[in-house]
């Protein structure tokens, strides 16, 4: 696994973090949507930055792009599961409670993600944990990828933390998340390389 080059979006890349300065930040946009489209065409729009970052990592060479994987949490879950549709020849594919803040409020954006993972063809690990704002993602998305054929994983973790944030990103980004779900990602991402 030591070759292998992890690439995990936490968010979309305009506008946020340490770009901020590169123009609005994804919720300040979403926030002004009139439609459940606009929402899903945000989305759209922000994973031409990840395809566009994927292909420009490609072409690095310290990155082995025969062994690449994706991974991101909440937004960029969203993004990751958008990727995994395109395949890209990213081997495996990591989401870590996708849209779990916006399930509810947005159907059409549970279809678009389905959609994304019934035409993906590299294995997919959907990843929540108790407690999450919505375990929805799991529920629908997750019981789809565990149908689906090949080594698609899906799994809910028992409650973490004692806050919907601690079990959304804190679960997913800091040590005391990473050590109860390593070895699964672990496990899974060693046989999306064989």
């Amino acid at each position: 696994m030591a070759s292998c080059f992890l690439f995990r979006i936490v968010t979309p890349g305009r506008g946020h973090g340490r770009s901020a300065d590169a123009g609005p930040y994804h919720m300040d946009l979403q926030r002004d949507c009139k439609s459940q489209d606009c929402v899903i065409q945000l989305h759209e729009l922000y994973n031409k930055d990840v395809v566009a970052a994927v292909e420009w990592l490609k072409q690095q060479p310290f990155v082995d792009k025969q062994k690449m994987v994706m991974s991101g949490v909440s937004f960029g879950g969203i993004q990751t599961l958008l990727t995994a549709e395109k395949g890209m020849g990213i081997r495996g594919f990591v989401a870590f409670a996708p849209a779990a803040m916006s399930w509810n409020s947005f159907p059409d954006l549970r279809a678009r993600l389905l959609r994304a993972e019934e035409k993906a063809r590299p294995p997919i690990f959907l990843i929540q944990a108790e407690g999450d704002y919505n375990t929805g993602p799991y529920e629908m998305l997750g019981t789809y990828l565990l149908k689906k054929a090949g080594l698609n994983k899906a799994k809910l973790y028992a409650k973490f933390g004692s806050t919907n944030q601690e079990a959304h990103g804190m679960f997913a980004t800091r040590a005391p998340g990473i050590s109860i779900w390593q070895a699964d990602v672990l496990s899974f991402l060693s046989l999306a390389m064989k």
